[in-house]
């Protein structure tokens, strides 16, 4: 399936864009977590002279996507809970941090 996106696309960018449109968010989801950690990985070898092999890099991103998912399969297990109990779902806003400390929000794209 992947060799078949990868036929078509020509750029990176378009593979995981074409991913993303064809495929499901499970699918997604762990090439997007492979891809960074091959880049991760790529990262150690140009900083910190620092080599894995393929496996474990491969390893470590599954083991991520499956951390992540157990955790968003947690939060749906509450909200579906949480609803059969007839409680509200109360939207998460941004608050102004205490003084003296600072907030950081984190944001990325693919251009």
């Amino acid at each position: 399936m992947l060799l078949q996106r990868a036929d078509v696309a020509h750029t990176l960018a378009g593979f995981v864009f074409d991913l993303c449109r064809h495929e499901n968010r499970n699918v997604a989801g762990r090439v997007a977590l492979l891809l960074w950690h091959i880049w991760d990985a790529r990262n150690d070898v140009i900083w910190n002279d620092t080599r894995q092999s393929s496996m474990t890099t491969g390893r470590s991103a599954l083991v991520a996507w499956q951390d992540w998912n157990n955790v968003q399969q947690q939060r749906l297990s509450r909200r579906v809970q949480a609803a059969n109990n007839g409680e509200q779902q109360r939207n998460t806003v941004w608050e102004k941090p205490e003084n003296q400390w600072m907030k950081c929000n984190v944001d990325a794209a693919v251009h």
